[in-house]
């Protein structure tokens, strides 16, 4: 199956539930290689985005990373996850599009902490976009957009860098929308995910 790997760009209660959906794993890397779509876990990591993607926040910890849908609006909780907030959340795994996600049905979400550093992303190449990394803040060096000068719109861009072919996606409001596209190499920043 052929799936497309993408950066997304940017500039980051308690419930019932029967004790056979519950079960409990060490990290992140734990919760997506050994468990299945439709199990409930548990996950803590650091929210490496705010509102610029949306309803969607990802968090990462040592091991991986992975997406975070509510399914509501983050409004109707105690507090709004932002960039540097360690938080842990327990819902069931679904998959959206090929991407694997916590949520829309969470059971419970805390905060364990504010102020913390992001990770520090992973240099890749485009070619090495794969589920390894999904939901995990990435760098590209000497990108190259192929529409460099343009004006980003909500769209997808295509980039090459290390002589490989990549695609970024910018989503309708997200500050970028209006902005040149860059001319010449960049160091691009961003948290890679997919959608097929």
């Amino acid at each position: 199956m052929l799936m497309n790997f993408r950066i997304s760009f940017f500039t980051i209660a308690l419930g019932l539930f029967s004790l056979n959906s519950v079960y409990s794993q060490d990290d992140i890397a734990d919760a997506r290689n050994n468990f299945n779509v439709g199990q409930t876990v548990t996950v803590t990591g650091v929210v490496t985005n705010g509102a610029e993607l949306g309803s969607i926040r990802y968090i990462q910890d040592e091991t991986a990373g992975i997406a975070i849908y509510p399914g509501f609006d983050w409004n109707d909780l105690p507090f709004v996850p932002q960039p540097g907030d360690e938080i842990t959340v327990t819902g069931e795994l679904t998959e959206f599009a090929s991407l694997l996600e916590v949520g829309p049905s969470i059971s419970s979400m805390s905060l364990v902490s504010s102020g913390n550093e992001l990770p520090q992303p992973i240099v890749l190449t485009p070619a090495q976009f794969d589920e390894t990394y999904e939901g995990m803040l990435v760098e590209v060096v000497d990108a190259v957009f192929d529409d460099g000068g343009a004006s980003f719109g909500s769209s997808t861009y295509t980039f090459q860098a290390q002589n490989e072919t990549g695609v970024i996606y910018v989503r309708n409001g997200s500050p970028l929308i209006g902005e040149l596209v860059p001319l010449g190499q960049i160091q691009m920043l961003g948290i890679l995910s997919q959608f097929s």
